[in-house]
């Protein structure tokens, strides 16, 4: 797989984490500014990398930089996942 399409993957998951994340304290019945600030951050990060993907820009990553954004998606969703279980 490219790397760079495995990058967009990774931070498209990354992004949905926090807006779970975010989603969850607000359902939670608790209105906390952390809360709303993730879920439009993450909003915002998936909606910005969808973008970058549909618009076929190139972007300058390493293999170790896709390697990193990999391993920080698995750990955004296993984090969330705890959450929600």
């Amino acid at each position: 797989m490219e790397k760079q399409k495995l990058y967009h993957i990774s931070m498209t998951i990354i992004g949905l984490s926090l807006t779970a994340i975010g989603v969850n304290g607000l359902s939670s019945g608790t209105q906390s500014i952390s809360s709303q600030l993730m879920g439009i951050g993450g909003a915002g990060m998936v909606l910005t990398t969808l973008y970058y993907y549909w618009a076929g820009e190139d972007i300058e990553l390493s293999e170790i930089g896709a390697l990193i954004s990999v391993v920080a998606s698995i750990f955004a969703l296993i984090g969330s996942l705890i959450l929600y279980l």
